[in-house]
């Protein structure tokens, strides 16, 4: 088999995820310090290639493409991640046990997972919206898998 019919073989499943605090930090401080926490969050996760093989239930992947953007709520602290994963058959991510990763990674009391998967090719806007769920401005034509 050739290198493009390889490429061309090659799935490609784009998830949306946020992790939000229910804690407003009370100085700038705070905020950096929670900001880098919450990246590190993400970083640690997406970068072990153990715990994506429990989140993806040892899928094989080719690729592990991650995005993060943290910023400030209406609630508290928000992280929001674009997650590609490159495969050669379709990926899904176990919502519970991603749930539990992150809740247990995270310093924080009652925060919130989402997870959602883009059926198509959109752009992203990383921009808040204040619509409801942190996610709901972040892509047109996405599917909740929850």
């Amino acid at each position: 088999m050739d290198f493009l019919t390889q490429v061309c073989l090659m799935s490609k499943q784009t998830f949306l995820i946020a992790l939000t605090t229910t804690e407003i930090p009370a100085s700038e401080n705070e905020y950096s310090i929670g900001a880098a926490k919450m990246a590190e969050i993400f970083d640690s996760i997406f970068m072990d290639r153990g715990v994506i093989g429990k989140l993806t239930k040892a899928a094989t992947l080719s690729a592990c493409h991650t995005e993060v953007e943290v910023s400030m709520g209406e609630s508290g602290l928000v992280g929001r991640a674009v997650v590609e994963l490159t495969s050669e058959s379709r990926v899904q991510i176990d919502k519970g046990m991603l749930s539990r990763v992150m809740r247990k990674a995270a310093p924080w009391e009652g925060v919130k997972v989402e997870k959602q998967v883009v059926q198509e090719a959109v752009l992203i806007d990383l921009e808040e919206e204040g619509e409801g769920s942190t996610l709901a401005a972040t892509a047109h034509a996405v599917d909740a898998v929850n």
